[in-house]
């Protein structure tokens, strides 16, 4: 499938699977682009943004989100292998997601929702210790516009910056965001 191709449902039904590992009938990112609406979008690797893997970043699904009308859902495919020791026990037993941009979700009438389930931390990676403002290095991770909703549960949100008058080190809220065990 060529980059831009739009599927009909009986031509995906056709293929071996889409280009981001989301089951059949969902929309996809990046290469196949469907005609109706996701319900949800599964992230399958814990690294950042690359078009031409064929998989899922956060940063991408969110980007994704951002197209599509209503209400969707980012979820973590089963079997994604933990990349983080939270406990400090010397076992892996999260997910640690670096955020290299911040997400920004804008499109009117979007309703997002994450679940963490316990296990994901959004890590913004700034490193500042306090000291001197020249020392930061990290992101904001996320930003949500008038008219989005965001429903964030079951996960942490750590070491965002913003260097700017609207302030929101991790979440730039002008829209309605929802946090639950966050």
């Amino acid at each position: 499938v060529q980059e831009g191709t739009t599927l009909t449902n009986e031509q995906l039904a056709n293929q071996d699977h889409d280009q981001v590992g989301n089951s059949r009938g969902t929309k996809t990112i990046g290469a196949v682009s469907l005609p109706e609406t996701a319900q949800s979008l599964v992230v399958n690797t814990t690294n950042g943004a690359d078009a031409y893997d064929n998989l899922t970043s956060i940063e991408e699904a969110v980007a994704y989100a951002n197209t599509l009308e209503g209400e969707q859902t980012i979820t973590f495919a089963e079997g994604l292998a933990f990349n983080h020791d939270a406990d400090g026990n010397g076992t892996a037993d999260s997910y640690l997601i670096n955020i290299n941009k911040t997400m920004e979700l804008t499109a009117s009438g979007l309703v997002l929702t994450i679940d963490g389930a316990d296990k994901l931390i959004l890590d913004g990676g700034d490193k500042y210790d306090g000291t001197t403002v020249t020392e930061h290095s990290g992101y904001q991770i996320m930003t949500v516009a008038k008219n989005v909703t965001v429903n964030l549960s079951n996960l942490t949100l750590q070491n965002g910056y913003y260097l700017g008058k609207e302030g929101g080190a991790a979440i730039l809220n002008k829209g309605t965001v929802t946090l639950n065990n966050v």
